[in-house]
Parts: structure tokens; C-alpha cells; sequence
């Protein structure tokens, strides 16, 4: 008869060797020096989905053998981080077995009170010392959704904690693509509208040599699926077959979090005075501002934002993404 380990290989062999993860919980872990616990926490759901079911029980024993002998962790590490998720509520030890917190549970423990979706990444990764940056690798991913965007390290490192010089970093290790974007201004564009756009708004504007203004945009990053990878489904629509993101418990996760949360602590939202978006016609652009608009609404803010510039997509010209500035 097979041990729980073999028996989770040969599994993980079936599912890619990749586990589930939240990487908003792991990144805000991270932030509040929790990560050695939250990751431990995340292998020991994982471990369950697999053999218990999602029970929420595992055997103490089983469990140890799996994390020292089959992802040769220290035994050590194992134990300095198991007392650390005890003291935060996420393992708990119940007689021979191991008791977990939920998902809304561990977030709120990582210091987290809203969450995106989740990401399938490597499991030896997630085990090994590259943790962090395949979970930053995650987080862009869920963060684009399927539609890659520009969005700059700074902006990364505002949302993830993580030094711009280490996004850098991490995009190498994890193979994330980046394209540079130009936009191309309106011809009626004045001098003067030009110089505000630099000095006040602090855009990146020159002229190329075919005396057109342009503005140099921030890179699109794309993740590839051995970084980190979508679970999807494929449906039908229109006679077409599409594939579909598994969306799975995001949407209850987020509700018992937001009646758990201290809303004084949770962050303000950021105005967008940028937006991108697809197609070359009116509606498309109605349709972002009316997305836009929409998200505040939701979010307590009765001002009607005005993003001062909109980027509409044109074509990839020589590797690098060029839009038109509205």
C-alpha cells in the first residue's frame, strides 16, 4: 500500500506538480514578516484538498514525514514555522491531527481583509526559496486577469510591498515577458498642452525623428503558465469553445472578510488618473469610463472620477505595443 507521500506525487503528477494559492494573502504576509507561517499554512491545505478532501483535518504525523521527506524542509524550519501559525490561529492541533483555519481566516491573520484570485504556481517553487517571487509572479497574473495591461514597477511595488530593483529581479527568475509601449498624441496637440503633460502630469514625452510626439508608456508584463497559471474551464459559446476562469470561492472568501474587517485599517483607494483600454471606437472608450466608474461606486466614493488620460490600443509594432492617446 502506497504511503501519503507517494501517493501525493504520483497525484501532483496528474495536476502539473502545482499548488493553489492566494497570492494577495502571501504578498501581505510577507509585508508583516508572517510568510514563513502563511506558507506553511498554504502547503497544509494543499495537502488536504488532496488526500482529505478539504476536511480542514490532517494527521500530524503524515503531514510532518511529507514536509521534511518529500519537500526536504528542515526539521527545524518545519517546527519554528508550525509554532508561529499556531500563534496565528491558522494550525491548530487537535489530538493526533491538525486543525486549519479557512481561507477568510488566514487572510485576515496575514493581515489582509480583501483578496483577488487565485493562481496555480509550481510546487517546488512554492517550497523552496523562490516563494515570493513565483507569488509575485501570481499576483501579476490575477492582477491582468487574462488581458495583460501597462503597468509599471512602481505601481507594482505601491500594491505588493516589494522593492522596485527586486520586481526587476523576480521577472527574470520567474521568465515574465515585458513589451514597451508608445502612445502617439493627437496632431492638434498644442506646445502648451505638451509641457503641462511633462511638467505638472510628469509624462514621459519626446519626438522621434519623424517629428511625431510620443510618449513613452509603462511595460506590459506577461506571465507564462510555467510561472503561474490559470485554472480554467471550457464552455461553449456561440458554437465556439472558450475557455473560462474557475472562479471558485473568491466572492464568500471577500464577504466573511468585509464582516470581519476594521474598515479604519483597510487602505484608501487610489484615483486612476490613467486607463487602457481595447478596440478603436467610441462605445469602447464609453464602456471602460463606464466600467471605471462603476468600481467606485462600489467602493463608497460618490465623486465621479475623471482619468485625465485614456490609452486606446492600436497594433504591436516591432515587439513594442503602441496606443492612441484620447
Amino acid at each position: 500500500m502506497k504511503s501519503i507521500t507517494k501517493k501525493l506525487k504520483s497525484d501532483n503528477s496528474r495536476y502539473g506538480g502545482r499548488i493553489k494559492i492566494y497570492p494577495d494573502i502571501l504578498l501581505s504576509a510577507a509585508r508583516n514578516n508572517k510568510g514563513g507561517a502563511i506558507r506553511l499554512w498554504f502547503l497544509a491545505k494543499h495537502f488536504n484538498n488532496r488526500h482529505y478532501e478539504g476536511s480542514g483535518l490532517i494527521p500530524r504525523k503524515e503531514f510532518r514525514r511529507w514536509i521534511i521527506k518529500g519537500l526536504k524542509w528542515k526539521a527545524g524550519t518545519y517546527d519554528r514555522y508550525l509554532h508561529e501559525a499556531q500563534k496565528l490561529g491558522v494550525i491548530n492541533i487537535s489530538g493526533q491531527v491538525y486543525k486549519l483555519a479557512g481561507w477568510h481566516k488566514g487572510a485576515a491573520a496575514a493581515g489582509i481583509y480583501h483578496i483577488g484570485y487565485d493562481e496555480l504556481i509550481p510546487l517546488d517553487q512554492f517550497a523552496g526559496k523562490k516563494w515570493l517571487a513565483y507569488s509575485y509572479a501570481a499576483f501579476v497574473k490575477q492582477l491582468q486577469n487574462g488581458k495583460p495591461r501597462p503597468i509599471s514597477a512602481v505601481r507594482l511595488s505601491e500594491l505588493t510591498g516589494i522593492p522596485i530593483r527586486t520586481i526587476y529581479h523576480y521577472d527574470n527568475i520567474t521568465g515574465i515577458n515585458k513589451r514597451a509601449n508608445y502612445a502617439h498624441h493627437p496632431k492638434n496637440t498644442t506646445a502648451d498642452q505638451y509641457a503641462e503633460a511633462v511638467l505638472k502630469d510628469g509624462l514621459n514625452m519626446f519626438v522621434d525623428r519623424n517629428n511625431r510626439a510620443l510618449q513613452r508608456l509603462p511595460s506590459t508584463r506577461t506571465v507564462p503558465n510555467k510561472a503561474a497559471q490559470t485554472k480554467t474551464k471550457t464552455i461553449t459559446k456561440e458554437g465556439k469553445q472558450v475557455k473560462r476562469r474557475v472562479y471558485g470561492m473568491r466572492k464568500t472568501i471577500n464577504k466573511r472578510l468585509n464582516a470581519m474587517a476594521d474598515f479604519s485599517i483597510m487602505g484608501k483607494v487610489q484615483h486612476r488618473d490613467k486607463i487602457y483600454i481595447d478596440g478603436d471606437t467610441e462605445q469602447a472608450k464609453n464602456n471602460a469610463e463606464r466600467k471605471l466608474i462603476s468600481r467606485y461606486k462600489k467602493l463608497d466614493r460618490q465623486d465621479k472620477p475623471a482619468p485625465k488620460y485614456i490609452y486606446r490600443f492600436l497594433k504591436v509594432d516591432r515587439s513594442a505595443g503602441v496606443y492612441l492617446a484620447i
